[in-house]
């Protein structure tokens, strides 16, 4: 399935890697609300979700090997629909600015994924170019 040169499995595949991450994130984030981990902690947590958000826009990339920033986009696009429906902690109990964060740094750190993924093919075609 294609739509405007986005292929449908390297998206989904990036959509199902960020849900597990996020159940994953959600476990520790209400771990450290209960034991009250204070500003470091949360921060982390948030570092740790912004990076796995790059990581699954990398891994979308990498599998579509073509509109590399597109796909990265649309991974962190339904990531962040799936954000704001779920709500950004389990019990609510997270600080505000941490919601800021996360959905202002969303979209742009998949869109960075993608460009890991693009830069990583501009790589690997380059080695080959350059062992023949």
């Amino acid at each position: 399935m294609n739509l405007r040169g986005i292929l449908f499995v390297p998206v989904a595949v990036g959509v199902v890697l960020n849900i597990i991450a996020t159940v994953l994130i959600w476990v520790a984030a209400s771990i450290a609300e209960d034991l009250d981990v204070g500003t470091f902690g949360v921060t982390l947590i948030l570092s740790i979700g912004l990076a796995q958000a790059a990581f699954n826009a990398f891994a979308a990339g990498c599998i579509a090997k073509t509109d590399y920033l597109q796909h990265g986009l649309a991974v962190g696009a339904i990531g962040l629909a799936f954000a704001i429906f779920w709500g950004v902690s389990p019990d609510g109990k997270l600080p505000s600015w941490y919601g800021v964060f996360l959905f202002g740094g969303f979209l742009p750190v998949s869109v960075l994924g993608g460009h890991f993924a693009a830069g990583l093919r501009r790589l690997d075609e380059s080695y080959r170019g350059g062992s023949r």
